[in-house]
């Protein structure tokens, strides 16, 4: 459900910020697909993050969707990025129900650094508690756990987005 969930999506954002404003710019799709396999090992779910963390990566926030003091962050503040776009497009409660589900995105992403990175290994229990996954994990679990969580956070964000995008004609683009 994770390919279909970004495609979904994908779609909504096109409805909301204009049809040639992808969600995701991603370098290849086969590696997407890739996230709906199964795991069974920690080389594959760090794999399988790897796979995830890049397909974050691949969120395309540009400049015009942020407000002014948000242009001048680097590209590579995904989640930031994210924040600051859907905190200037979405009313004040909207925007509060989103942001827990970028929380999750992040958090995940920590999960990954924390795996691949001996320096933010201290954060991998946390990062794994405020999943709702034991530590240590059992690899296939923790990765069906995942797999559900960024669906659900998706989700969210999806939810909020289409309503913008509905609510109000002018919020739509062409």
């Amino acid at each position: 459900m994770l390919p279909e969930s970004l495609d979904f999506l994908d779609a909504v954002w096109r409805l909301a910020f204009g049809k040639k404003q992808a969600f995701l710019r991603p370098k290849n799709t086969t590696s997407i697909a890739r996230l709906a396999l199964p795991c069974t090992t920690r080389e594959e779910f760090e794999s399988h993050l790897s796979v995830l963390a890049d397909t974050m990566k691949a969120i395309d926030i540009p400049d015009e969707l942020l407000p002014v003091e948000s242009r001048k962050r680097g590209r590579d503040q995904t989640f930031n990025r994210l924040r600051a776009c859907l905190k200037k497009h979405l009313e004040k409660t909207e925007y509060e129900q989103i942001e827990p589900a970028i929380g999750t995105l992040a958090d995940v992403n920590t999960v990954r650094d924390a795996l691949q990175h001996s320096g933010a290994a201290r954060e991998l229990p946390n990062a794994f508690s405020r999943l709702g996954i034991p530590y240590p994990p059992e690899w296939g679990e923790a990765w069906n756990h995942i797999q559900t969580k960024v669906v659900e956070a998706l989700g969210v964000i999806r939810e909020k987005v289409y309503r913008y995008a509905t609510e109000a004609p002018e919020n739509g683009q062409e």
